[in-house]
């Protein structure tokens, strides 16, 4: 009787398995070849142990276009444009957006980073503690390299 009920969960926990979504891809290599006649920014942040866990949508010319997840990251095939990058953050912080000029062909490698968390600074409107969340642009070998084993955000 043991064996019967040992072999029907075994199956029950392989159906289970064989239903769930399927898992987020890890990059391991080069991303798949853009569109001729566009240019590619890709987004990502890296898995810091002592990063927060929060989120923060990013904007394209003031249009969310994704999310920034820690440990992930995600692309988009735009227009050849000027295009300003910024996150949603509750605290501001001298330069924390970027502005990019991009031709057909050009690849762009936005990391966002948050900072450290810093105390109230009294003003009423201002959250305490609060995630800054910043926008650089990276040097693509190095953005290349940085983004090897981060989950791969479809859409």
């Amino acid at each position: 009787m043991a064996v019967i009920r040992h072999l029907v969960l075994s199956i029950l926990v392989l159906l289970a398995a064989c239903s769930s979504p399927p898992q987020e891809l890890a990059v391991n290599g080069p991303l798949p070849p853009q569109p001729p006649g566009t240019a590619r920014l890709i987004f990502y942040r890296t898995q810091e142990i002592y990063d927060t866990t929060a989120m923060s949508t990013v904007f394209l010319n003031g249009t969310a276009t994704g999310v920034s997840q820690l440990g992930a990251v995600f692309y988009r095939d735009v227009a050849p444009a000027r295009y300003d990058i910024s996150v949603w953050s509750p605290r501001s912080y001298p330069n924390q957006f970027k502005t990019v000029m991009v031709k057909a062909g050009d690849v762009f490698y936005i990391r966002i980073d948050t900072l450290p968390k810093l105390p109230c600074s009294g003003a009423p409107a201002e959250p305490c503690f609060a995630d800054t969340f910043i926008v650089l642009v990276v040097d693509p070998a190095i953005g290349f390299q940085q983004i090897q084993g981060l989950r791969l955000i479809a859409g």
